[in-house]
């Protein structure tokens, strides 16, 4: 009811009727995308920055978005608890980062191995909110592909621990999508025993 009356909102925008329901969907996810993830990334931002890592951040956050928006990942019922993991999640990363950068030829290894895993298990559903498609799963793969390929030939050629952080965002978001799997086929596998159960 909540999708539908914002939906209606929107359509005031539009009194000759340019755009039918489908269209108003895929606008309102995209607000609701941009709007969510701009004020965290600001958010997050100043945080890193008081902690003199701003820089290491911005580069964190594009690598993330940037794959993130052709994988998709976990996504959280509370605008709250978005941020307390998404702070956690880039504060972990760049740790890695930082502090095992000696062992960067193990997480470039790892980056190429997540690297495939990552293109196999593409797309996943996003959240109830936001279940706009409209790109085919074969493009999608292939657009994970590229992107996990130029993390890893960035990393190759730059030795500094911020470079890491392409890879390790390859690892990362692969884990995510092997949880929502796991969680998928586990909600599957309940629906399945109810309505055998019922039949």
């Amino acid at each position: 009811m909540n999708r539908l009356n914002s939906i209606s909102a929107l359509k005031k925008l539009d009194p000759d009727n340019r755009f039918d329901n489908d269209q108003w969907a895929r606008i309102q996810y995209a607000l609701l995308a941009i709007g969510g993830d701009l004020s965290k990334l600001l958010l997050l931002f100043f945080t890193f920055s008081v902690f003199g890592h701003g820089l290491e951040f911005l580069y964190g956050s594009i690598t993330t978005l940037l794959l993130r928006m052709k994988v998709g990942g976990k996504h959280f019922k509370s605008y709250t608890q978005c941020l307390v993991f998404s702070f956690a999640y880039f504060a972990v990363m760049m740790g890695i980062a930082f502090k095992l950068s000696h062992l960067r030829w193990i997480i470039l290894g790892l980056g190429v191995v997540f690297g495939g895993i990552l293109t196999l298990l593409t797309p996943q559903i996003p959240s109830n909110s936001r279940r706009v498609l409209t790109i085919s799963p074969q493009r999608l793969k292939a657009t994970a592909a590229f992107f996990a390929l130029i993390y890893i030939a960035i990393s190759l050629k730059k030795s500094e621990p911020i470079f890491l952080l392409g890879p390790l965002t390859i690892i990362f978001q692969s884990i995510q999508l092997i949880i929502m799997k796991g969680e998928h086929l586990h909600e599957k596998k309940n629906r399945s025993n109810i309505h055998l159960s019922r039949s």
